[in-house]
């Protein structure tokens, strides 16, 4: 799932650069408005700016919740690897104290040593 994710993210990540890449600068509109060539092109002058930075905006959006899907999943992959590597709490041994012994008096031995 996450690398169907993740392969979707860049495929969208390529297609937002290459829309950048096509639309013109703010400094380009000039040339239309004192009569250059490219008031004439196929959407218009003012047409493929609207157009494009509409489908760009929405490539944004998507990129925003692929990027946000991507998150969660490798959230919950680190929690499940996490909870793989402890051990559960009913297999944990108790720390084992042996019970504490007075100290035998001098030349006598205590109980539990060599009878």
């Amino acid at each position: 799932m996450q690398s169907l994710v993740l392969l979707f993210h860049i495929i969208v990540a390529l297609a937002i650069i290459g829309l950048i890449l096509l639309q013109q600068g703010k400094g380009a509109d000039m040339g239309a408005g004192f009569g250059s060539g490219a008031s004439g092109t196929l959407f218009g002058s003012r047409g493929p700016a609207s157009f494009l930075m509409k489908l760009t905006g929405s490539l944004m959006a998507i990129f925003l919740i692929t990027s946000l899907t991507l998150g969660y999943l490798s959230a919950q992959r680190v929690a499940d690897l996490n909870a793989l590597a402890a051990p559960a709490p009913a297999q944990q041994t108790a720390n084992f104290i042996p019970p504490v012994t007075s100290p035998a008096p001098a030349g006598q031995q205590s109980s539990g040593q060599g009878q």
